[in-house]
């Protein structure tokens, strides 16, 4: 993880995503990962964060690769809380 930790906690992710890759340097990788396993690990939230079997699926997929182009985000194209899907193609 690194050193900043996650600086932002809710409101406009895409945005806030995007700021920590131009601003700070962070990869779109390392962005995304504190946004997910990287918050799970700092509160020691084990059944979050991560997809494996026996987890509730909160996901969303979206267009495009998020780990090169984190702006890819805002384009969301599936939802999934608690393995129940709210928004699809």
């Amino acid at each position: 993880m690194h050193a900043i930790g996650n600086v932002f906690s809710h409101g406009d992710n895409a945005r806030e995503m995007e700021q920590l890759v131009k601003e700070f340097g962070l990869t779109p990788l390392q962005v995304l990962r504190q946004a997910t396993s990287g918050n799970a690990q700092i509160f020691h939230l084990i059944d979050r964060g991560s997809i494996r079997p026996g987890l509730l699926a909160d996901l969303v997929a979206v267009a495009g690769d998020p780990t090169q182009d984190v702006g890819a985000v805002r384009k969301v194209q599936l939802v999934m809380k608690g393995g129940v899907l709210y928004k699809q193609p």
